[in-house]
């Protein structure tokens, strides 16, 4: 499925992505998101894709208009994860307004899909205010803050 944005387009993650997922995951992404090696994220993505399949879980890469390029991903999980948007976007298109498009596309996608939902959450590190800021921006409300793996995080809820 490829959905089309006005400046990116989306595309679910398949098998034919993992390469170009691990050429854009860079180690600032890695550094920020805490994840040990790009080995331990091509762990996560594969388990991700399986779910997928299943229908457990929204993902997408994000790809360029332009270019074509991935440029990151975002995904909704399933609600038996304490923050279920999952996002990253490379470094070099920080401030593009890609992470806003892409963050409307998936919304819309699954409050479609899953209709008697009126929210899904989104937890953020502390020190992640780039983060934080877009996703307030966008409309999700802080509901608290509370213990993460690395450190405190914000929990929000991203609303219908």
């Amino acid at each position: 499925m490829k959905i089309l944005g006005q400046n990116i387009f989306l595309k679910e993650l398949s098998q034919d992505h993992f390469t170009d997922y691990l050429d854009m995951f860079s180690p600032r992404v890695q550094e920020i998101l805490g994840v040990s090696s790009p080995f331990a994220e091509l762990a996560y993505v594969e388990e991700q894709f399986h779910k997928q399949e299943a229908g457990d879980t929204l993902f997408f890469c994000i790809y360029e208009q332009n270019s074509k390029m991935l440029v990151g991903s975002i995904e909704i999980r399933s609600k038996a994860h304490r923050g279920q948007l999952c996002t990253w976007l490379h470094e070099d298109y920080w401030g593009t307004g890609y992470f806003q498009e892409a963050f409307r596309l998936v919304s819309q996608i699954y409050f479609k899909k899953y209709p008697h939902e009126d929210h899904f959450t989104a937890r953020v590190d502390i020190s992640n205010k780039r983060s934080y800021n877009a996703l307030t921006k966008l409309g999700c409300k802080e509901v608290r803050i509370s213990s993460g793996p690395r450190e405190q995080q914000y929990e929000l809820e991203c609303l219908s």
